[in-house]
């Protein structure tokens, strides 16, 4: 079985007080964890934007390791509507999604808080 990951599971390590359960499932399963491109441009966008400096240095490391050790699926047609199914299962479920819901400011803090490592504690 795989394991489709998002963000907030990937960036469990690089945060102060992290969930050592999530971070110990994660690394028991990563060969079976997979992510995708939205995911990476994500996080990569959390770090680059960053001041150089050695927090920064330490998420580039850890990025690097991230990208060699997970797939990262290929955005297509099919990849989109499978998707948009599992989001909308995960809301029925009662759990929240942080997914772009526009251009204005709010939707912009749920992406930030959605996708991005934690930046300020990396």
């Amino acid at each position: 079985m795989k394991f489709l990951v998002d963000a907030n599971l990937l960036c469990e390590p690089t945060k102060l007080q992290r969930n050592q359960k999530a971070v110990d499932w994660f690394q028991d399963n990563v060969v079976d964890c997979v992510t995708d491109a939205v995911v990476i441009g994500e996080i990569w966008r959390g770090i680059d934007r960053l001041h150089v400096g050695r927090r920064r240095a330490n998420l580039e490391a850890w990025f690097a390791g991230l990208r060699s050790r997970v797939c990262c699926l290929d955005w297509t047609r099919e990849v989109a509507i499978v998707w948009g199914g599992l989001i909308n299962e995960i809301q029925r479920a009662g759990f929240s999604v942080g997914i772009r819901k526009g251009h204005d400011d709010r939707g912009e803090r749920e992406v930030s808080r959605a996708g991005g490592c934690d930046s300020k504690h990396g």
